[in-house]
Order: structure tokens, then C-alpha cells, then sequence
């Protein structure tokens, strides 16, 4: 049976998906790939989320696939904030603004916390940016740095998956872009 989406169920897009809640389950969304899409970037990231899942819980985890009228759709978890709003990606909340150099070192902080975490578990991400990356609210003063997009290794020979040298590396190369698109001065070691 085919699955109805709607507008209403629309919440993004990213450059390669378009991103829809899933109208039979508020917990869930759906990942439906554009028409001119490459299906690499969706088997790269259900197979990087799957390897991944146990070791940390900044990834929506991967639920299946499910045919709709739109095609195909990649069902994940839905990055929520603590009241149950949607959690928006790390470029729309700097765009709004940080309020403070508070706000500013406590992004960095989290940034760096993300990093440390990423290459303790061994996991590299072959796109990171803003828009790739979801601010959850856990609370009206705290929150935490969620992964959608971009997981995984996009390098033909995949040498990071097994040197942890390599990885430092090219985590601190990515770390440093996007702490400078976001205009932050953080260094990472």
C-alpha cells in the first residue's frame, strides 16, 4: 500500500532529500530522495547509521523504507526539543543570532564536545556543515548537537575507517570548516 504525503507533512530539504513527518507517527520522518538524486548518499547513510547506532545517540536511527506517492521513503527517527517542536538545523540558529559571547563559547564547547565524541567512537562524517546538524533542545537553557546528515565515509579508499590518524586529521579539517562558516575561532587537537 502506498503512503499519502501531503504539504502539510513537509518540513525541509536539503540538497539531495526532501524531508517529510511521517503522518502515521509523530516520532518518525521521512527521507524521500530528490528525482535527480544520487542513491549513494542514501545506502552510505543507512549503512554508517546502522555501524554507528550503539556507539552514540546524536544519529536519528534508520526504521526502513516505505513506498509513497512521492517515491521512496527512508523513515528516521524526527530530531525533537524537549516540548516537542522540531529541532532546527545549527545554520538557522546562528542565523537568528547568538545573543552573547555566552552564547558563542557554549556553541563552541558543544562543538567541541561533538568532535571529542566523534573521534573517541571512531566515526567520520563526509559532510559537515550547519545545515547537516540539529540543535535539540533538552531544556529552555540547554541543549545538544544532533547528526542528520552527511554520515559516513565518502573517500573511494576508505582509510580513516581503519586509521585513527587519518581520522583525527580529516575530523580537525572538518571541525575547522565549520567552526569558520559559523564564524567561531575554536581549535581542535
Amino acid at each position: 500500500m502506498i503512503m499519502n504525503i501531503t504539504q502539510q507533512d513537509y518540513i525541509t530539504q536539503g540538497s539531495q532529500r526532501v524531508l517529510y513527518a511521517h503522518p502515521q507517527n509523530k516520532d518518525w520522518c521521512l527521507k524521500i530522495p530528490k528525482e535527480d538524486s544520487n542513491q549513494r548518499f542514501v545506502k552510505r547513510e543507512i549503512s554508517y547509521t546502522n555501524k554507528y547506532k550503539d556507539k552514540i545517540n546524536c544519529i536519528p536511527l534508520y526504521h526502513g523504507t516505505v513506498e509513497t506517492n512521492l517515491g521512496t521513503g527512508y523513515i528516521f527517527d524526527l530530531v525533537t526539543n524537549h516540548d516537542g517542536s522540531t529541532a532546527d538545523n545549527l545554520q538557522k540558529v546562528t542565523d537568528e543570532g547568538m545573543e552573547s559571547k555566552e552564547d558563542s563559547n557554549k556553541l563552541e564547547q558543544k562543538i567541541q564536545q561533538l568532535y571529542a565524541l566523534l573521534l573517541e567512537q571512531h566515526i567520520i562524517v563526509s559532510d559537515l556543515h550547519p545545515g547537516n546538524i540539529l540543535v535539540r533542545k533538552t531544556s529552555a537553557s540547554d541543549y545538544d548537537l544532533w547528526i542528520v546528515d552527511g554520515l559516513g565515509n565518502s573517500d573511494f579508499i576508505k582509510i580513516c575507517d581503519v586509521s585513527k590518524i587519518f581520522l583525527k586529521k580529516k575530523l580537525i579539517r572538518k571541525f575547522f570548516r565549520l567552526t569558520q562558516a559559523l564564524n567561531l575561532n575554536t581549535s581542535f587537537s
